[in-house]
């Protein structure tokens, strides 16, 4: 969905309450916003749940929904804050943790070896994200999987700037590290 779309469409749901409208800003956004709620809440029927309740929100308040700079980070920290007030009641503390990265070539001629290597890779890298903090693997999720901007992530996760760089950059790092020690021992 380009801006100029996402644009009319936010208008058409402000000021013309058009539900059809609001439809495609719900189908475009769901998945995202469950698996940012399945990553606080760690179950799938209450980040279902509490990603509902934050497009009643939105509804709700649609009237001002134009007025809105940058839809997916307003999404991102209402379901943000919704899932900390869930965990508040709950009384318990948040534990973030990346989910599994799937892959579907998009190009047919893959050799098998090709997709083992990546299949490979790709392990290597979930394992060393999984070894990082949760504050860490949030970021991490946030920029390179979601593509948030660092100020956008920031503004999400209430961050500096420099914050989300040290997290990436220490998350970087990281998978680096493991990705080496993976290569030494295969040769």
């Amino acid at each position: 969905m380009t801006d100029q779309e996402l644009r009319e469409i936010l208008i058409k749901v402000s000021f013309d309450e058009d539900r059809k409208a609001f439809k495609r800003l719900f189908f475009f956004y769901y998945p995202n916003m469950l698996k940012l709620a399945s990553s606080f809440v760690k179950s799938n029927e209450e980040a279902e749940e509490i990603v509902d309740d934050a497009f009643i929100k939105i509804w709700q308040n649609r009237s001002k929904l134009y007025q809105v700079n940058n839809l997916k980070v307003y999404l991102f920290v209402c379901v943000k804050n919704l899932c900390f007030n869930y965990l508040e009641k709950k009384k318990r503390l948040p534990i973030i943790s990346i989910d599994d990265i799937e892959f579907d070539p998009a190009e047919p001629h893959v050799y098998p070896e090709q997709r083992l290597f990546f299949l490979d890779v790709q392990s290597q890298v979930e394992d060393a994200v999984k070894q990082l903090t949760p504050q860490s693997q949030l970021v991490f999720r946030l920029v390179k999987e979601e593509g948030l901007k660092y100020r956008e992530a920031a503004q999400v996760l209430n961050l500096s700037v420099k914050t989300v760089e040290y997290h990436i950059g220490n998350a970087l790092k990281k998978i680096a590290e493991k990705l080496t020690v993976a290569v030494n021992k295969k040769k």
